[in-house]
């Protein structure tokens, strides 16, 4: 605790809003200064598609509780989906579709559009999206859902054929004939169908017949047959026709000779017999382009008549992939989806940095997680002090990526089911505002954040402001920077923002302490960077100088002397008491674990106690049975025994 009185409190009013348009460069300047982008790439890695990461290329934020839990609808949806009929994985999750649905599709969208005749590759990518399309609806198909969940997939498939629940008007809507089936695989690679194409396959099997005839025409083309030939060096194309090397004048009659080589010597020559079959050849060939010309040209049609139907259907794929990332993006946090409140709370349990998070999924150490609640019936200013480097900005931070990811739909690295609201706008005072450009000072870049934050919260939209200001009160004289700061949170709550600060000034760790307005909270930051709230932090600015930089000990003792007698016991006396509570929590903390534990042990006594008695009167009944049966069995025996001796008996009275 600090041993500070406080100046007169004026009474504060009860927040006031009015209504006018959030600021969004601010918000978008705060999340910036967050970190948010880390958080982006890491949510655009996570994707599956192209269009699936252009979702996080940019700030797509719910505007309103409602479209924050639409997002969370859409997890759930996910989650219970993954888990129908024993199928744990969504099309999306093997990548399957990155490689059709790239940004390639979209040029060839574009491209057939404007009448550009595709190449086979581009109906091949065509031909693979329509399929993964086709395998995307058969998979939603049984996972339609009811309740909140599907409207959440209805919402994301919303204006695209994969909205459709009817088979037959899905297949009509993207139909595309002949896409699916316009290519087949030979030999040679991936080839026009000719049975999706029947004027083609016509045409190829024309050209085919033509080329064996020409074939078949090479063994009688030269007297003495192909061995003739083969002396010759053999037939080869040249422009276009088959001939053979020769001297220069020794051409058959009827040949045709096609040019010669550089000396002059030689000829190329097409012998009589072959040129009207390689007419013919060349003829079919010239066909069987024209036919693929047409085909393509039928297929670039096609695609160019569907091209709306299938950027609805790829955005909707888009959605479902943005989807299937925030999940992902959960996971590798230990996330954990929130309740959006429709107001100004924010209620978290062990919440964890964002990005650090990601870092400890990649192998990096394990961020810590504090507590916070906020908004409400709560505090709505909380006063963050402690030693440098002891966590306050990291924590500050923290609260304000919560708050970020809930406007995104990503689950929020903490414990249990957090609350929080949707804020709008956000303000965020991190790091060094000085700007030489704009001759703007540290202080002063620090001011205008302020001033924006003050000028939005009294004039603001009907959500509530986020305010991160972050070292408040520093950067000029202690005494005048802790009375503007005071000043700019008593006014940001006077109007109904929600703020989160952190500072090293004395009055403004004072504020957070007061017991007669409950808007302020303290909290110190602990050695291993846990936050208790209701107390304030030392700075500890010495002990740091002293630990953490090496600074010549006589320098140090001479800062002592400098700082003064009641300086230097108002600091011990903190440290006391931040030592004799963390010994009096640790001691309550050892009384609790030993109650419990002694608990524990007459839990365990007890369920011992009863099971031997439990045993005992089962024992008990099982000889009470056995001795019942022995005197049924001794009471026939003797009931025998007297049968026969009053037979007996019954023989010699004769």
């Amino acid at each position: 605790c600090i041993a500070f009185t406080p100046p007169a409190i004026r009474p504060l009013r009860a927040p006031t809003r009015q209504h006018a348009e959030p600021d969004v460069t601010a918000t978008e300047q705060a999340y910036e200064a967050l970190g948010i982008a880390q958080v982006l790439d890491a949510l655009g890695e996570r994707t599956a598609t192209y269009r699936g990461a252009e979702n996080f290329r940019n700030l797509n934020l719910a505007n309103n509780a409602e479209d924050a839990t639409r997002r969370y609808d859409e997890i759930r949806w996910l989650l219970k989906a993954e888990r129908t009929q024993d199928e744990t994985c969504l099309a999306l999750a093997n990548h399957s579709l990155a490689t059709a649905l790239t940004a390639n599709l979209d040029a060839l969208l574009d491209a057939c559009e404007k009448a550009t005749i595709p190449e086979v590759s581009d109906v091949a990518l065509a031909a693979d999206a329509l399929r993964e399309l086709d395998a995307l609806y058969a998979w939603l198909s049984r996972r339609r859902l009811d309740g909140a969940e599907a409207a959440a997939l209805s919402s994301m498939v919303a204006g695209s054929a994969l909205a459709l629940e009817d088979e037959d008007a899905y297949k009509a809507r993207l139909d595309c004939h002949p896409i699916r089936f316009a290519l087949e695989e030979t030999d040679d690679g991936t080839i026009l169908s000719g049975v999706a194409f029947p004027e083609l396959g016509e045409a190829r099997a024309r050209a085919k017949r033509a080329q064996q005839a020409v074939e078949s025409s090479k063994r009688d083309a030269l007297d003495g047959g192909l061995k003739a030939a083969e002396k010759e060096g053999g037939f080869f194309l040249h422009e276009g026709r088959w001939v053979v090397s020769q001297r220069a004048g020794a051409a058959p009659p009827g040949a045709l000779v096609h040019g010669a080589s550089r000396t002059g010597r030689t000829q190329y020559v097409e012998p009589a017999p072959l040129v009207a079959p390689t007419n013919e050849w060349r003829a079919a060939e010239g066909a069987v382009r024209a036919e693929e010309a047409a085909a393509l040209r039928a297929c670039g049609t096609v695609i160019a008549r569907h091209a709306d139907e299938l950027r609805r259907a790829l955005e909707a794929v888009g959605r479902v992939d943005a989807c299937r990332a925030r999940h992902r993006f959960g996971l590798d946090v230990e996330g954990n989806l929130p309740l959006v409140d429709s107001g100004d709370m924010i209620q978290v349990r062990d919440a964890r940095h964002a990005v650090l998070a990601l870092r400890s999924n990649d192998g990096g150490p394990a961020p810590k997680g504090n507590d916070a609640a906020l908004g409400k019936d709560k505090a709505r200013c909380l006063v963050v002090s402690g030693a440098n480097a002891g966590g306050k900005s990291v924590w500050l931070k923290t609260l304000g990526l919560c708050a970020a990811l809930v406007r995104l739909g990503a689950p929020i690295p903490c414990r249990g089911e957090p609350t929080i609201g949707v804020f709008d706008p956000v303000f965020a005072d991190v790091g060094d505002a000085q700007s030489a450009e704009g001759n703007v000072s540290t202080y002063v870049g620090h001011l205008r954040v302020a001033a924006a934050a003050v000028a939005e919260a009294r004039s603001s939209s009907k959500l509530t402001p986020l305010v991160l200001l972050d070292e408040l009160g520093s950067g000029t004289d202690a005494a005048q920077g802790a009375a503007l700061g005071r000043a700019v949170l008593e006014d940001l709550v006077e109007h109904g923002a929600l703020v989160v600060c952190t500072t090293h000034a004395r009055p403004l760790k004072a504020l957070g302490l007061q017991e007669d307005d409950k808007r302020f909270r303290a909290a110190a930051m602990a050695p291993g960077f846990k936050c208790i709230e209701g107390r304030a932090g030392e700075s500890d600015a010495l002990e740091a100088a002293r630990t953490k930089a090496d600074f010549p000990p006589e320098l140090l003792e001479r800062a002592e002397v400098l700082l003064g007698d009641d300086e230097r016991r108002l600091a011990t006396l903190a440290r006391d008491l931040d030592k004799a509570r963390e010994s009096a929590e640790a001691a309550e903390a050892r009384a609790n674990e030993a109650s419990k534990s002694a608990r524990e042990a007459e839990a365990r006594a007890e369920e011992r106690f009863l099971a031997v008695e439990a045993e005992a009167k089962k024992k008990a009944a099982s000889q009470a049975l056995d001795y019942e049966a022995r005197v049924a069995a001794l009471e026939k025996q003797l009931q025998r025994e007297a049968r026969r001796d009053a037979s007996s008996a019954f023989g010699s009275s004769k």
